[in-house]
């Protein structure tokens, strides 16, 4: 699909507020979490888990917010200045994480960070639409087709060549305690790729093409292939945590393996329906404005960062 085949999601009085409503109410469960639970399991790629999946719904509304927040602030057309808020946010949601864990904030950092960064690759190269403030007039980006060389600009180069440089470094160096060093970063490496897809799809089906059928098979593509990717997850954190030389027999791991499937569903699934909400409240506003007579205008794609 192509970014002239999408409604382009707008932020307006409505939209806003029933956003802040939702960040409240996942402000709430989050603070439940911290002040009742006693039983904490590992935030972002699964290495240990239990029957309770409240957890795992708790980090995928961290990791969600992360994602869809930084796809929000894609209406600030200044990109420094949005790069440097998305900065800001991944900072502030790997302090919430770290509060949930108690552990290496760096950790936390990177592992956002790097699904910012994989998202906005993934987004620009499926042309998914921008934000736009209500009222405020769209302009289109240059068509790739006519200038395909210039799809990114030097500082997109070089914020892109930092964040992989500034990740690599941080790959090298921190060893995690849990689980090796290969089974953690190529599970997550995973995670970072199959989350954006994965919500990229619902974002299809809620702001494409308006015929009924492509949009539920758009629905039931994200739905599905997110129950893959968490069965996938599942069986390369098994078999890598085999490979690594853990004490723990490859039959123990075996047996973690349905709940650890159903620990990663829970938090890809949260993830894909947080954008699911954001874009239908998009796509909302957007036909309100319509209704009311504002200009219509093509959608913008995300651009990378």
């Amino acid at each position: 699909m192509t970014a002239s085949k999408y409604v382009q999601p707008e932020l307006g009085r409505s939209s806003l507020t029933l956003l802040l409503l939702l960040l409240s109410v996942s402000t709430a469960l989050f603070l439940n979490y911290c002040l009742g639970s006693a039983n904490r399991t590992t935030p972002g790629p699964v290495h240990s888990t239990n029957s309770n999946l409240y957890p795992f719904f708790v980090v995928g509304l961290i990791y969600g917010w992360t994602a869809a927040g930084s796809w929000l602030l894609s209406c600030i057309e200044r990109r420094y200045f949005r790069w440097v808020l998305q900065v800001g946010l991944v900072v502030i949601f790997a302090s919430l994480l770290q509060e949930m864990r108690q552990g290496e904030w760096i950790r936390f950092f990177s592992s956002l960070g790097g699904l910012v960064f994989s998202q906005a690759m993934i987004f620009h190269l499926l042309g998914m639409p921008r934000w736009r403030i209500n009222g405020s007039s769209a302009q289109d980006l240059p068509n790739r087709n006519e200038n395909p060389t210039r799809q990114f600009g030097i500082g997109d180069i070089l914020a892109s060549t930092t964040c992989i440089a500034f990740l690599l470094a941080i790959m090298i160096r921190y060893q995690p305690n849990v689980v090796g060093s290969a089974s953690y970063w190529l599970t997550l490496l995973a995670f970072w790729a199959v989350a954006p897809l994965n919500a990229a799809f619902m974002m299809m089906a809620i702001l494409g093409s308006r015929q009924r059928g492509r949009r539920i098979g758009w629905v039931l593509l994200s739905i599905g292939t997110t129950m893959l990717c968490a069965a996938g997850l599942t069986v390369a954190e098994v078999m890598l945590n085999d490979r690594s030389g853990s004490r723990a027999s490859p039959l123990d791991f075996w047996k973690m393996a349905p709940q650890i499937g159903l620990a990663y569903g829970t938090l890809l699934m949260t993830i894909i329906a947080l954008f699911a909400t954001l874009a239908s409240l998009g796509r909302a506003s957007n036909s309100k404005s319509e209704q009311n007579g504002p200009e219509s205008s093509r959608p913008e794609s995300s651009g990378p960062a």
